[in-house]
């Protein structure tokens, strides 16, 4: 029924027999349950639209010292989700769960049973994750004919949770009594238990990490599901490097609100479309798991459209631009993904190239989507406000996707050009200046050392400024 189109007006089949069976499933539940048939006046049925987001999802997985942390946070914010819409399923059937991903979800319920389920939903939530991560919960009820004209429900219903998360009561760390002693991974709980497979230093001493209830969750998850450390990933490339990489989709949010639909197809969002989007979304996200294990690296998490990954040095660009074309053909060339990835050695601290990754990320979405920026990073004290004071070195990033697949292939050409290493390095201190670099390549064609084909090649890039950016490529390729 997957396969099956639900009708075959145009402009496209857009969504399958299942995810109309499925809705249409929902939709006779909760006429059941509110007391069954009343004739055929839609407006004389009553529906209630549940929906529930994680709150500081991101700040709340990247609050990792290492990866089995960062994965068990993950994981921990998956299965809590998922219990959270166990409650709707077991009440009510999973029919109703019309959307789940990405930190959300969206149901239909009967009205009369939405403070129920809301306090049952976020009761298991809180259950699973120890009350160190919350969910907002949010309803908003409506009759049968507004169904009809679901784009402008589901905005109210965005609207209705923004409004909530902008209200909620800032939760400021619980006070410690001078005897108690802090969670070493957050720093803000009481520690509870006590990890002797993990020694942190304090004042130059050695002891075991002291974890509370939350973060001892969180590295279990991530002990049982992580195969290999940051070290073994490392490991796999020449020069020692490990890429963090973070991907998102691009107009997501227009995309699941109807926006984008009814601008490019003009089409209406409806639940049996956001039900299909929701199933396509979480297609793409077990391919691109396939591609990060492809690469060697290990996958984070991959849900709905945001990628987090740590893979071996130059696999991690390599593995973006595969992820950004597999996203893409997923998704019927619909959207695309943005891209930041830092390449850190692997003593550098997880959570700084986390925030640089972040970082990178939102400058690829501000000069304009479908880009990829990056940075390879040597030191340990590279943080995201360096990625802002440096980027004058770095004028062409970030890279729309085609241009830097061009670099990569340049790169991996570069040592084909006939010219030395050290002639390389040469012409890379001397980039800068076009004139002299100029004169130097002339002087190689003279030589016979390179082509004069390869010279307007060669000069090409550095009118352009990519030289820099090809070299350094080149070099990470280098064993």
């Amino acid at each position: 029924m997957n396969e099956v189109p639900a009708h075959t007006s145009p402009p496209i089949n857009d969504h399958s027999l299942f995810d109309h069976a499925k809705l249409t499933t929902a939709i006779a539940t909760c006429m059941y349950l509110s007391g069954g048939y009343r004739g055929n006046d839609v407006k004389r049925y009553r529906f209630t639209l549940l929906s529930g987001d994680v709150d500081k999802i991101q700040a709340f997985i990247n609050m990792s010292r290492r990866l089995p942390d960062l994965i068990g946070g993950s994981l921990l914010v998956n299965r809590a989700l998922s219990r959270a819409t166990s409650v709707i399923g077991e009440t009510l059937g999973f029919d109703c769960v019309i959307y789940e991903g990405g930190g959300g979800f969206l149901a239909l319920i009967p009205p009369q049973m939405k403070e129920e389920l809301k306090d049952k939903v976020t009761e298991a939530f809180l259950d699973e994750t120890g009350g160190g991560l919350t969910i907002t919960v949010s309803t908003v009820e409506v009759d049968g004919s507004e169904l009809e004209n679901f784009g402008a429900v589901w905005g109210k219903a965005i609207r209705n949770m923004r409004h909530l998360k902008m209200k909620r009561v800032k939760q400021f760390p619980t006070s410690l009594e001078p005897s108690d002693v802090p969670c070493d991974e957050c720093g803000v709980r009481v520690a509870v238990y006590r990890d002797g497979n993990y020694l942190s230093s304090l004042n130059a001493q050695v002891k075991p990490d002291v974890l509370c209830e939350t973060c001892w969750r969180r590295r279990m998850l991530g002990r049982s599901a992580a195969t290999v450390r940051v070290d073994d990933i490392a490991g796999k490339d020449f020069h020692g490097f490990v890429a963090v990489l973070k991907m998102d989709g691009d107009h997501i949010g227009e995309i699941l609100d109807g926006t984008r639909i009814e601008k490019e197809l003009g089409k209406t969002m409806t639940p049996s479309r956001l039900s299909a989007i929701s199933r396509l979304l979480h297609e793409s996200s077990e391919a691109l798991k396939g591609v990060v294990e492809k690469h060697g690296g290990e996958c984070v998490y991959a849900g709905g459209d945001d990628v987090l990954a740590i893979l071996p040095g130059l696999e991690g660009l390599r593995a973006a631009c595969e992820i950004a074309d597999e996203f893409k053909g997923k998704l019927e060339s619909f959207t695309s993904m943005s891209a930041g990835v830092v390449l850190v050695k692997a003593k550098h601290p997880l959570y700084a190239a986390l925030e640089v990754a972040q970082t990178l990320l939102k400058r690829a979405k501000d000069c304009g989507r479908n880009r990829i920026d990056y940075r390879i990073v040597v030191g340990t004290g590279y943080t995201s406000h360096d990625v802002h004071a440096g980027q004058d070195r770095f004028p062409n990033r970030p890279y729309e996707w085609d241009g830097f697949k061009q670099i990569m292939r340049d790169a991996e050409e570069l040592d084909k050009l006939g010219l030395s290493l050290s002639q390389l390095r040469a012409l890379m201190r001397i980039s800068r200046d076009l004139k002299k670099a100029g004169s130097f390549l002339k002087r190689q064609v003279g030589r016979g050392i390179i082509s004069y084909e390869d010279y307007e090649r060669l000069l090409r890039l550095l009118q352009d400024n990519s030289f820099p950016d090809v070299y350094e490529i080149f070099m990470l390729s280098r064993r």
